[in-house]
């Protein structure tokens, strides 16, 4: 007999250089204020992605837009997935422990990521599911199995990014009462 592991599911991670980090939080903390609040999300939480004015992180930032580009091409290098360099963001702000996004997936996008301009320890983690269908029909004798888990979880830190196949289900866990957490969320075409 043998054991084959087939289908796997890449998430890349990418630590931003410090200066940059440092910059991008710094710009735009002056913005975050103003971002509107939408009811798609659960909580205090604002977004401008329902707005027709977003904040512009194309011409703020265009050294974070090549990190981004760079991240896509050496997830492209592993998995051999390809998009375009079109990229759709938008910045979301978690105001308090209030503040989730519950389960979804970013569709036919491609690849998809999120950035943390800022994060504090009491920020709620990223939690990732088992795109395998099966663990929702059958249960495993052993938990620890790794075939058998149903999620992973990654805790916020600012200057980090992560891509991932825009058809994974995630969600924004509950953070802890003084949070601090700030994310640019996006898509390659």
């Amino acid at each position: 007999m043998n054991i084959h592991n087939y289908f796997p599911t890449a998430i890349l991670e990418h630590q931003v250089n410090t200066e940059l980090s440092d910059r991008v939080e710094q710009e735009l903390s002056s913005q975050i204020d103003s971002l509107p609040y939408h009811d798609g999300f659960r909580g205090n939480v604002a977004t401008d992605y329902y707005s027709e004015s977003r904040i512009d992180i194309f011409n703020m930032f265009p050294e974070l837009i090549t990190e981004f580009i760079n991240a896509r091409n050496a997830y492209h290098e592993i998995t051999s997935f390809k998009t375009e360099d079109k990229i759709h963001c938008w910045v979301q702000d978690y105001r308090d422990e209030t503040g989730i996004h519950t389960r979804h997936q970013h569709g036919a996008s491609g690849i998809s990521g999120v950035y943390w301009v800022r994060a504090n320890e009491q920020a709620g983690p990223l939690v990732f599911y088992n795109p395998n269908t099966i663990l929702d029909y059958v249960e495993a004798d052993d938990k620890n199995n790794h075939y058998r888990n149903m999620t992973t979880m990654f805790k916020p830190i600012k200057g980090k990014i992560l891509l991932f196949p825009s058809f994974l289900n995630h969600e924004v866990l509950p953070s802890q009462d003084g949070v601090v957490r700030t994310t640019i969320a996006f898509n390659f075409h």
